[in-house]
């Protein structure tokens, strides 16, 4: 895959997570063990269909990177089906955890006045795109609900709390980046 076969938004969002996901990361702590540019061993070997290695976390290119970021977020977890201003906030979950991505769906749920039920799907889109409140706002309660989803792992396991920091920056960025172009 080439930048060519991306949509602009995802290099938008991509091109935020690179600067902040960085290199070689292998701290202890991290449940996600040994990663660079944000990807670790299982979110790489579910991208390549085989078991990956810290070898080929040490080589990934961040063509690679892109892709599998491409490949298990963006289509994988379907981005495009929520609205404009919740998808960099959805984008960021899932880079933190499949737990954080699918507990960021009952929050949008409540943001938009669907029934709370986990579930993204047409009823959801419908109340999504009938919202009355303003995009900026509803942009906001993301923002916040992302944030206490990380209270909430730091309020479990107190060795996460050296990476809270970096968490709340990472959202906090989203206040300028994440809204959505023309809204």
């Amino acid at each position: 895959m080439s930048a060519a076969d991306y949509t602009d938004e995802f290099l938008g969002i991509l091109a935020r997570t690179f600067e902040i996901e960085g290199g070689i990361a292998d701290i202890k702590e991290d449940r996600g063990g040994y990663t660079n540019m944000g990807i670790t061993i299982p979110f790489l070997s579910q991208y390549l269909g085989r078991q990956a290695t810290q070898i080929d976390i040490a080589n990934l290119t961040k063509p690679e990177a892109a892709a599998a970021y491409w490949c298990n977020i963006w289509q994988g977890l379907a981005i495009e089906q929520f609205p404009t201003w919740a998808r960099e906030a959805m984008f960021n979950a899932a880079c933190g955890s499949l737990w954080l991505f699918h507990r960021m769906i009952p929050r949008l749920q409540a943001i938009v006045g669907t029934t709370v039920d986990g579930y993204w799907g047409p009823a959801s889109a419908a109340a999504a795109a009938a919202l009355t409140m303003l995009p900026r706002k509803a942009h906001n309660d993301m923002i916040n609900g992302l944030c206490e989803e990380y209270e909430t792992i730091v309020s479990y396991d107190a060795s996460q709390h050296i990476f809270a920091l970096g968490w709340y920056r990472r959202a906090f960025r989203l206040f300028d980046f994440g809204y959505g172009a023309g809204q």
